[in-house]
């Protein structure tokens, strides 16, 4: 990058090499660097950004100064036979600067780090009870919507339990009309939209969202759970749609095969298997998954009963809990999204394998394209949509502190008029 002739500067203030450039390096921190290592003219600047820019995105090839002309072999990290060894990377002067402050300097820090400990639990304190509840209610609802996808154990039985029933007798009229069509789609149709609206809780907490701006950072945490909730139960919702059509089919079945319809019935069956194993599977994952609710809500309720107790405890043995979750739920999501999305698309893939054999591969793969070309037509609508909805909420937001703002004018003019006629009558 043409920058040799700055490196004992920019050594000086902890940049010995391009590896030690950190992706959280801001505009600011680069100015720095610039004015500290007196890098001058536009051509040097830009290159000096442009290297950062290469290592941050991961352009530039890591462990390469290229810049280096070393022939001694303990030098370029060899061992005598030639082969690699790893040496540690020394300690740049802003390193030594830090160490030397947080092990050797505690005054400099301990005050900072006890007001930043005391604005964190007053934070918690006041998200804690919103947190517990959400996580509370959220559980009783995704109770009530694992009713819903319930099966009977012979998946060819149509019988539905109670909460099933309620669904379907609470479609509206547009779906009543279409019940004619299928009974099975209809019955899929009515429990997913039960579902949805039972997961739909966000609009209970509103009021407690809006006490204060500590309370507002709750939303989007309850936002992001619910999506994941709503995306979950609508995967299950479709693997159920499958597993009912499924033994549709398997009633249609005839005792006797030709040659060729036992090829095609022995892809239905082999898709079939496959499909109510992998419907097995994902009960069993997403259960795993809605435990995590009952266990956080757990936490938040232990947070606050030990600051209740004590009010000086400190946040490591009141946070215990707390951290114990979040890390035992973030190795589970690691594996999870990846599983949720492998489970999802299995049906499809099966079924592919059986439409292919019954109206062709060229048709198949038609509708594959229209498909996609819808979901594209839809996401566009919808960016457009939500464009324009975050547009008018702020000219709402504008308009609504425009009246308040208004209204306090009002309420001083009046009170004005008022002292005004008072004084005239007085005179």
């Amino acid at each position: 990058y043409g920058l040799l002739k700055y490196k004992a500067r920019l050594c000086n203030e902890g940049l010995t090499s391009l590896d030690d450039i950190r992706n959280d390096l801001d505009n600011d921190n680069i100015d720095e660097f610039i004015t500290a290592a007196k890098i001058t003219g536009f051509l040097n600047i830009q290159r000096f950004k442009r290297a950062i820019n290469d290592v941050q995105t991961g352009k530039y090839p890591e462990g390469d100064d290229g810049n280096d002309n070393i022939d001694d072999e303990d030098e370029k990290g060899l061992e005598p036979d030639g082969k690699d060894k790893e040496r540690p990377r020394e300690i740049s002067q802003q390193e030594k600067r830090e160490i030397i402050q947080i092990c050797l300097r505690p005054n400099v820090w301990r005050e900072f780090e006890k007001e930043k400990a005391t604005m964190i639990k007053n934070s918690l304190l006041k998200m804690s009870p919103i947190l517990a509840h959400f996580f509370d209610v959220m559980n009783s609802a995704v109770i009530s919507a694992q009713k819903l996808l319930a099966l009977n154990h012979d998946p060819h039985h149509s019988n539905l339990n109670t909460q099933q029933r309620m669904a379907i007798a609470e479609l509206d009229n547009d779906d009543i009309k279409d019940r004619h069509t299928d009974p099975i789609i209809t019955e899929c149709r009515a429990i997913t939209s039960s579902i949805m609206v039972q997961i739909n809780i966000i609009g209970l907490f509103q009021d407690q969202f809006e006490v204060s701006a500590t309370t507002k950072r709750v939303l989007p945490i309850a936002q992001g759970v619910e999506e994941s909730v709503k995306g979950i139960m609508l995967c299950q919702s479709q693997m159920r749609q499958f597993v009912r059509l499924a033994g549709s089919i398997l009633k249609l079945k005839p005792g006797y095969l030709n040659n060729e319809s036992q090829i095609l019935w022995d892809a239905m069956d082999n898709g079939i298997q496959h499909i109510i194993n992998r419907f097995l599977e994902m009960n069993m994952i997403s259960t795993q998954y809605f435990e995590y609710f009952a266990r956080f809500n757990s936490s938040f309720q232990s947070f606050i009963s030990m600051n209740e107790n004590n009010e000086n405890v400190s946040l490591f043995t009141s946070l215990e809990h707390i951290k114990q979750d979040i890390k035992s739920f973030g190795e589970f999501k690691m594996g999870f999204n990846d599983k949720l999305s492998e489970l999802s698309h299995e049906a499809t893939k099966v079924i592919e394998s059986c439409v292919k054999k019954h109206i062709g591969e060229g048709q198949f793969e038609q509708a594959r394209i229209e498909r996609e070309k819808c979901k594209e037509r839809y996401l566009y609508k919808k960016r457009i949509y939500d464009n324009k909805s975050n547009t008018l909420q702020k000219e709402l937001d504008t308009l609504c502190m425009k009246r308040a703002n208004d209204q306090s004018k009002l309420v001083q003019l009046q009170y004005k008029q008022q002292t005004l006629i008072q004084r005239m009558k007085r005179n």
